[in-house]
């Protein structure tokens, strides 16, 4: 088998383009799926199915119009998909496991007594 040849050359307009769609869409599934999971927090019972659905359902449309349509869409489609699969990937460890990955408030440094401070003045 002969060794295969690799090289560079400057990308075409329509390689641009695909990258640009893809990123763009990418970035506003990110933003738009990030802040519906962090305001669905706050709806009580409803929380699981918005977050969950949201969570699933992103990575879903993506991959569907990613496979089934052609083109730009196409393109803008994998960068859904793309968004959407590494916001999943952010939040399932915290929401699967929170007492692991769950964010920990830190410590009130006015809360310990002078006894146990650090600093030399308050003793």
């Amino acid at each position: 088998m002969p060794p295969q040849e690799f090289g560079f050359a400057a990308p075409r307009t329509e390689e641009m383009t695909k990258v640009g769609a893809g990123v763009i869409a990418g970035l506003a599934t990110g933003v738009v799926e990030g802040a519906t999971v962090m305001f669905a927090k706050g709806m009580g019972a409803l929380e699981p199915i918005f977050s969950w659905g949201v969570l699933l359902g992103a990575p879903a449309v993506g991959i569907a119009g990613a496979l089934f349509t052609r083109g730009l869409i196409s393109d803008a489609c994998q960068g859904v998909a793309a968004g959407g699969t590494a916001i999943l990937g952010y939040s399932i460890p915290a929401m699967i496991a929170p007492e692991i990955f769950g964010r920990k408030t830190p410590p009130d440094p006015r809360a310990a007594s002078c006894s146990s401070c650090w600093r030399r003045q308050c003793r």
